[in-house]
């Protein structure tokens, strides 16, 4: 009898001691704010659970959360499809009744949001895992008291695999997840940013962790310019979801490249996912380059703000180490906020929105696309009445600036809340009332990280002056809310005047009064006569552009007003 259970025991140990591989054990449950307490001790903790289909001996393995790390002092064997606790050793005794390592450095961890590495006793990353409170997925359960556990420890990499506890105690230390659900389908690998760190070394940052063999083949990595290839590749721990990419030659300056990644493979699964993602080299904006596209100072109550950017340039220009700032009343400029410190690409033409709160964004306005929203930790205060905010490079020049108030929004709409403030055309003045209007009806009353409403830019093709649309329908549901009137001259310090007429030739008002010109631009009406609605029907619109000592050009044109 004892020669069988030292034989037992010796396979045991070989088990044990055998190969670990990266996800044999899996971090799959964090406590990372256990106050208020639900039900569960005042103790931070983290729960290891054994995949493998083997034992494993925990000697040696470590957890690391980037500040401090814990090694596991004494052999301890975890049996497959088994949990274990990590917890400081002095909150043992609070866990008595489950299996409990207890680690003299146990982490501290972050209830926002941290980094979690566990290591084999090699240095080799097993699983790590980077948690944020909006996992949690109820603003109740993210103040504390309840953890974060793992739906499928089989997809130990996959997006949206953490969610917080059901359980009437908060928690499940040492036993099956609450929400446990082997075998739940996941979102495919998609690329989120693919960065020039140099003009022939790429950053692709995906969005998910996938199998580092699959990543190492530089086959996979395909260009649109034939003669730039993928010559070496590394993918990076403890999340392996970013790759760096050496390329055979140098990519050209302001030339925007396609790369498409063929059959990569999803950690710990055979499914295989295939992308395309835009590169380029990216440049230091200057002023002009980014303006401000879109505002959202007065959000629903349960909302929060959000600016647009937009890059009229030609250049990529990363968002990485540009600020937000305000001026008080007296013009002082306030704390700058810095608006990412992660990689994140704006291509030309292409509009980002920055927010707080991108889940708020994503669900008030369904259309919007999360890869056109960042999200960022802070931002100046944006009063719902008037404010003031400003874009800085990284060196601290303005890019553009915008002095808003309530007054811009359409002067019919009830109420404001909830309701953007959209730039018409992008390459006029940031600060003319007249190039904002209040986003349409029926976009949701805002358009983060898309084209405008209101969007209107100039045609370069028009001589002297153009009115449009046909018929105005001030009714803010998007379509021909205003009329834009524009110019061009080839001849400085020009005056326009815009009349109205009735159809019958009665003056009814003067819509541009001398307002000195450019050479060329735009001016726009509302379809309103001092904030009221004008009946429907048909009108004559005469625009008169009068150069210095020059005779004056004039255009008429019949147009109609329909508010229905």
């Amino acid at each position: 009898m004892k020669t069988f259970a030292l034989i037992v025991c010796v396979y045991l140990f070989k088990m044990a001691a055998g190969q670990v591989e990266r996800y044999d054990l899996v971090i799959n449950e964090i406590m990372a704010d256990p106050s208020p307490i639900v039900g569960l001790p005042n103790a931070e903790y983290i729960e290891l659970k054994n995949v493998s289909g083997r034992t494993i001996d925990l000697l040696r393995f470590k957890i690391d959360n980037g500040t401090t790390a814990s090694t596991i002092s004494s052999s301890y064997l975890l049996p497959s499809d088994s949990m274990v606790v990590l917890c400081s050793r002095t909150q043992t005794i609070f866990f008595h009744s489950i299996r409990t390592i207890g680690l003299t450095s146990f982490p501290a961890l972050n209830n926002d949001g941290d980094l979690v590495t566990l290591k084999s006793p090699d240095g080799k990353t097993i699983h790590a895992v980077e948690y944020k409170s909006k996992w949690y997925r109820n603003p109740v359960k993210a103040n504390g008291g309840w953890s974060l556990e793992m739906i499928d420890p089989l997809q130990p990499c996959a997006t949206h695999n953490w969610t917080a506890s059901t359980d009437s105690k908060g928690g499940t230390p040492g036993r099956e997840n609450s929400i446990m659900k082997p075998g739940t389908s996941h979102p495919a690998t998609q690329a989120l940013q693919c960065i020039a760190l140099a003009s022939d070394k790429l950053l692709l940052i995906l969005d998910q962790g996938v199998d580092s063999l699959s990543a190492f083949s530089s086959s996979r990595y395909t260009f649109n310019s034939a003669d730039i290839q993928v010559t070496q590749t590394r993918i990076l721990p403890p999340l392996f979801r970013e790759i760096e990419l050496m390329l055979n030659k140098k990519m050209e300056e302001e030339k925007i490249y396609t790369l498409s990644i063929g059959g990569l493979q999803r950690c710990r699964s055979a499914t295989k996912d295939s992308f395309a993602i835009r590169t380029g080299i990216p440049k230091e904006p200057e002023t002009g380059d980014l303006v401000i596209n879109e505002i959202l100072f007065n959000p629903p109550s349960d909302g929060a703000d959000f600016l647009e950017i937009r890059n009229n340039s030609t250049k990529v220009i990363n968002a990485k180490g540009l600020y937000l700032s305000s001026r008080n009343d007296q013009g002082i400029m306030g704390i700058p906020f810095i608006i990412s410190d992660e990689h994140f690409n704006i291509f030309p033409d292409e509009a980002i929105a920055i927010t707080t709160d991108s889940g708020f964004v994503l669900r008030q306005w369904k259309s919007s696309r999360k890869k056109s929203l960042l999200e960022t930790s802070a931002m100046p205060s944006m009063p719902d009445d008037k404010g003031n905010v400003m874009l800085l490079n990284t060196k601290g020049k303005i890019l553009d600036e915008i002095r808003y108030n309530d007054d811009m929004h359409f002067p019919l709409l009830r109420d404001i809340s909830g309701v953007s403030l959209e730039r018409i055309d992008p390459y006029q003045k940031t600060n003319s009332s007249q190039n904002w209007h209040s986003a349409s009806s029926n976009t949701g009353y805002a358009t983060p990280g898309q084209e405008n409403s209101q969007f209107r830019k100039n045609d370069s093709s028009i001589a002297a002056i153009q009115i449009s649309p046909e018929v105005v329908s001030p009714n803010n549901d998007g379509h021909n809310d205003m009329l834009q009137i524009q110019y061009r001259s080839q001849l400085n310090g020009c005056l326009l005047n815009v009349y109205l007429f009735a159809e019958n030739g009665q003056f009814i008002m003067k819509l541009v009064d001398n307002q000195l010109c450019g050479m060329e631009g735009s001016f726009y009406w509302d379809g309103l006569k001092r904030d009221t609605k004008l009946q429907d029907g048909f009108y004559i619109i005469l625009a008169e552009l009068m150069p210095l000592n020059e005779k004056p050009f004039r255009y008429k044109k019949l147009i109609g007003i329909r508010s229905g």
